[in-house]
């Protein structure tokens, strides 16, 4: 706080209070002070991204999802975003195409985010999910047209491609809030 008492045009400030009043569960709190970052400096991707998380804490997973996309768009960041003229907006028709998904954090998160592959598969794309060779035998029971990779090849063609977990953005998943 004394930081932003000295100079309230600081955004790097509101970021890091937003990340310690989120790490006390103080949620409310922790948006209003990303926010504030983002008013002052809009196009700051750390504090675009961080309010992704609490947002998701509190259920907004609409424009939670939208914020969390901002890791794409980072320096450091462990995902590789999709190549611009692979990407799907969620709109274009995806019958017979082949669409590439990939997995970007752990096991945990392929798991839990693995039911998106099923709700890509009622658009009919051709699906290419790279997952770890030790979830194949889980992933082989999902009800769709896929086939599973454990690694990319460059000679590979596809005509979409995305980072599994922004599949409830672009599916324009609608949550229940409740």
């Amino acid at each position: 706080n004394r930081a932003i008492s000295i100079n309230p045009k600081y955004a790097e400030a509101y970021n890091d209070l937003g990340n310690i009043l989120r790490n006390q569960n103080k949620i409310d709190a922790s948006i209003e002070a990303y926010q504030n970052a983002i008013k002052i400096k809009s196009d700051y991707i750390v504090s675009q991204f961080n309010l992704a998380l609490p947002l998701l804490l509190k259920k907004q997973y609409n424009v939670g999802f939208k914020q969390y996309e901002w890791r794409l768009h980072g320096q450091g960041i462990e995902v590789t975003p999709p190549r611009k003229a692979l990407y799907w907006d969620g709109c274009k028709n995806l019958i017979g195409k082949k669409f590439l998904v990939y997995e970007e954090q752990g096991l945990g998160d392929t798991i839990q985010f693995c039911r998106y592959i099923m709700k890509l598969g009622e658009f009919k794309p051709k699906i290419i999910f790279k997952a770890k060779k030790s979830l194949h035998g889980l992933l082989e029971t999902l009800d769709c047209d896929l086939e599973l990779i454990d690694h990319i090849c460059p000679e590979m063609k596809v005509d979409f491609e995305a980072p599994l977990l922004s599949l409830p953005f672009l599916l324009k998943e609608k949550f229940d809030s409740s």
